[in-house]
């Protein structure tokens, strides 16, 4: 059925993170406010070469709970209360690029959650252009996106896929 090449599952056998999030967990701490983080951006802003945005967007629904799951994430089927958290994220894109020279682009982004497939195509979609409408990209982004692979069968992973970047 498949062919594996064992020597890359051997070249990969490592253990690593169980899963990545920006920053990783233990960078969190109390005494980081929200202060410090917009006299960061003004600090990068003020840069010589300031250097290249990576974005984060959590996206924290799932249509149920993984047992394996440390995410900090909802189980909801409301589209309503999904929407208006969509909304939220926009006003907050709004909110940072107040702060953010217009020159400076994005060369990493990554969707996270919960699962950000649990959103239909078109609120992807929405989001999607709105990101690009707000943000410039490098000319090759890195691009990430967890996804919850059972859902992969409920909608056509290419009807999803072909709207990004």
């Amino acid at each position: 059925m498949f062919n594996i090449d064992l020597d890359l599952v051997r070249k990969y056998d490592k253990p690593g993170p169980r899963y990545t999030s920006y920053p990783t967990a233990p960078q969190f701490h109390e005494g980081f406010t929200a202060e410090n983080y917009i006299d960061e951006i003004i600090r990068t802003n003020n840069a010589d070469n300031p250097p290249d945005l990576s974005l984060y967007f959590h996206i924290p629904f799932c249509d149920t709970l993984c047992y394996f799951c440390g995410c900090n994430m909802i189980v909801s089927r409301n589209r309503d209360r999904i929407k208006e958290y969509v909304n939220a994220v926009k006003n907050e894109i709004d909110l940072l690029r107040t702060y953010l020279k217009p020159d400076r682009k994005v060369a990493q982004l990554h969707w996270g959650g919960g699962t950000p497939t649990h959103l239909m195509p078109d609120e992807i979609h929405d989001l999607v252009s709105y990101i690009n409408q707000n943000f410039e990209f490098v000319d090759k982004p890195e691009n990430g996106c967890e996804i919850d692979p059972r859902e992969l069968n409920l909608r056509s992973p290419k009807s999803i896929t072909r709207r990004w970047f």
